[in-house]
C-alpha cells in the first residue's frame, strides 16, 4: 500500500490502484524473484477473489440465512441445534465480509471518487472480521464433533455432560476469545485520513504503527497458526474418533441377536454425513494452515516479502475454499436431518416431509442431525 512502504501484514490479498481506472496492479510488483508474474496475479485474484468469491458468498449468505431460520424454529433447547445455530450464524458473519472483500477488490469500485482507499480499509473492515468469523466456525466445528465423540464413548451420561445452558455458554465462550485475541491486529493497523500524491487527495486509508514488525511475530503464531490449526487437528482428531468407534458399534450390531435394520442403516447414514462433513471442512481448511505454518518458516511468504505474488494467488484460492466450506452446509442437512428437510420444504412449500414420532425417537432425530 502506497504510503506505508508495503501492503499489510496478515491473509488480506492486498492490490492497490494507480490513477488509470484500468490500471490494477500489485503493490510492489517489480520486486524481483516472483514466483508468479504481476499479470497473472492481477488475473487470478481478479477471478479467484472477486469473481468465486463474490459468487460464494452471496448463495452462502442465503444458505446460512435459511440455516438460522430453520434450527430456530426446530428450537434452541437441544445442544446439537444450538451449536448448529451457532455454527450458521458464524458462516453468515464470514461470508458478509469475504463479499465485502470481493467489492473493495473489485476495479470497478476503485474509481467511483468515493474518499476510501477500497483495497486498504478492506484488511480491517473486511479481512480481520472475516478471518476471526472462521476461527469461530472452525472452533464451533471441533466443538459438536467432540460432543458427537462423547455421545458413542458416554451414551447415557452425554445429555448430562452437554446440556443446552452449557452449550450456550461454550459457543459464546468461543466468539469472545476468537474476537478477544483479534485486539492486537487493531492496535497495530488502523484506519486514518492519508494524503496520496498520485491522486492529488486526502483518502481514508490504512496506517500501520512503527511496532508493528515486533507484535506480528506474536499476533502471526498465536492468531494464524496456533488457534487455526489447533482448531484444524481438534476436528481431524475427533473425527476419525467418531468414525472408528461408529463403524465398531455397527459391526457389534450386526452380530447381536434381534437387532432392527433400521438401526444398522441409522448407523451406516450418521457414518456417511460426519465423514462427508469431515472431509469437506479438511479439505476447505487444510490449505489455509498450510499457508500460515509455510509464513513462519519462509518469512518472504507474505505481503512484504519477495514472494508476495504467491501469497495473494495462494490466499485468493484460500478464500473460495472457505467460502465453498459456508456455504455447503445446507445440502448435508436437507439430505441427512429428516426434521431439518421437514422444515425447510415446509417453509418453502416444495413438498411435505412427515417426520413419524413412532420411527424415530426425539434422540435419534438429534443424534442424526448431528455435524
Amino acid at each position: 500500500m502506497q504510503n506505508n512502504k508495503d501492503c499489510t501484514n496478515n491473509s488480506s490479498i492486498s492490490i492497490t490502484t494507480s490513477n488509470s481506472s484500468d490500471d490494477l496492479k500489485v503493490c510492489g510488483s517489480n520486486l524481483a524473484g516472483q514466483l508468479i508474474s504481476d499479470n497473472t496475479t492481477y488475473i487470478l485474484i481478479i477471478v479467484f477473489q472477486v469473481s468465486f468469491t463474490g459468487v460464494l458468498a452471496v448463495g452462502g449468505i442465503i444458505t446460512n440465512t435459511i440455516n438460522i431460520v430453520v434450527f430456530f424454529k426446530t428450537g434452541l433447547s437441544d445442544s446439537v441445534n444450538i451449536s448448529l445455530f451457532g455454527l450458521a450464524v458464524g458462516d453468515l458473519c464470514s461470508l458478509i465480509f469475504s463479499f465485502w472483500e470481493s467489492v473493495c477488490f473489485n476495479p470497478l469500485f476503485h474509481n467511483i471518487g468515493a474518499p476510501v482507499v477500497f483495497t486498504e480499509i478492506e484488511y480491517i473492515t473486511g479481512c480481520w472480521p472475516h478471518v476471526c468469523f472462521v476461527r469461530v466456525t472452525s472452533y464451533i466445528t471441533a466443538f459438536v464433533t467432540f460432543e458427537r465423540c462423547l455421545c458413542i464413548a458416554l451414551p447415557l451420561k452425554v445429555k448430562s455432560i452437554v446440556t443446552a445452558g452449557r452449550t450456550k455458554g461454550i459457543i459464546i465462550v468461543i466468539f469472545l476469545i476468537v474476537m478477544i485475541t483479534s485486539i492486537p491486529e487493531y492496535y497495530v493497523s488502523r484506519l486514518v485520513y492519508k494524503f496520496y500524491p498520485e491522486k492529488n487527495r486526502t483518502l481514508l486509508g490504512i496506517y500501520f504503527i512503527e511496532d508493528r514488525a515486533r507484535f506480528e511475530k506474536v499476533t502471526l503464531i498465536l492468531n494464524n497458526v496456533v488457534l487455526q490449526c489447533l482448531a484444524f487437528i481438534a476436528v481431524l482428531v475427533c473425527t476419525v474418533i467418531l468414525i472408528v468407534q461408529l463403524n465398531r458399534k455397527a459391526k457389534w450390531r450386526k452380530h447381536a441377536a434381534k437387532v432392527e435394520k433400521s438401526t444398522l442403516g441409522k448407523d451406516k447414514k450418521v457414518i456417511k454425513m460426519i465423514s462427508f462433513v469431515s472431509v469437506v471442512f479438511i479439505v476447505s481448511n487444510l490449505p489455509s494452515c498450510l499457508v500460515f505454518v509455510s509464513m513462519t518458516s519462509f518469512p518472504q511468504l507474505h505481503p512484504t516479502g519477495v514472494n508476495r505474488n504467491m501469497f495473494y494467488v495462494v490466499w485468493s484460492v484460500v478464500y473460495v475454499m472457505e467460502s465453498i466450506n459456508s456455504m455447503v452446509n445446507i445440502f448435508i442437512y436437507i439430505n441427512m436431518s429428516s426434521k431439518y428437510s421437514a422444515i425447510f420444504y415446509k417453509m418453502f412449500s416444495c413438498r411435505q416431509v412427515v417426520v413419524s414420532n413412532t420411527a424415530r425417537s426425539e434422540h435419534e432425530i438429534s443424534y442424526i442431525v448431528s455435524y
